[in-house]
């Protein structure tokens, strides 16, 4: 089983991510000084419960700057020819600070609970896009096939690659040990060595 998981994951990450995932070039000045979004998991099994208890994919934002960004009117979605699917309500994120969103399809909208978007993601790959308020698209990232449980991220000290992540983190510092290229091992850790 771990073989042929480890066999899927590296053909869906060579397809996606050859070297990495990289952030498209006309969005990346626009990145280094707004929320971006950091992490994202579309098959949770087992990695953080929502308040019903239930196991909902996640998408998460970070601000890397050192002020505070008001959210209100940004949107969220899972198709760039919608990018208001879902539009974020009156949250501020404040400098160096994550936000975790849950895609669970529940549309939960208050700023004192926890934020639900209107869509879900599928597991079998899937984009996430984030508009400002005027409809700019300021970040997206197409999420490879992936098994469960495994999310993509970017890398901690190098924001524009992403890395699969075995052990996802939301709401935390993404780790150092994602991957990169699995087939060479040569950033982050060897897909040889890791255990699904």
């Amino acid at each position: 089983m771990l073989r042929s998981t480890t066999v899927l994951l590296a053909a869906a990450l060579m397809m996606s991510c050859s070297v990495g995932c990289r952030v498209d070039p006309q969005t990346a000045e626009t990145q280094q000084s707004s929320v971006h979004i950091h992490e994202v998991l579309a098959s949770n099994r087992t990695s953080i419960t929502d308040e019903d208890g239930d196991y909902s994919d996640w998408i998460e934002l970070y601000n890397p700057s050192e002020s505070p960004v008001h959210l209100r009117g940004y949107g969220l979605s899972d198709d760039h020819r919608d990018p208001f699917t879902w539009v974020l309500p009156d949250v501020t994120l404040g400098g160096g600070q994550s936000l975790v969103i849950f895609a669970s399809g529940k549309e939960r909208l208050d700023p004192a609970g926890r934020l639900h978007t209107s869509f879900r993601l599928k597991p079998g790959g899937e984009e996430v896009v984030l508009t400002d308020r005027s409809g700019v698209i300021i970040d997206q990232v197409e999420i490879p096939d992936l098994p469960p449980d495994i999310s993509l991220g970017r890398h901690p000290h190098t924001p524009d690659l992403w890395q699969v992540f075995h052990r996802p983190t939301p709401g935390l510092v993404n780790g150092e040990d994602g991957w990169l290229n699995p087939f060479d091992g040569t950033q982050g850790t060897p897909l040889s060595e890791v255990q699904l």
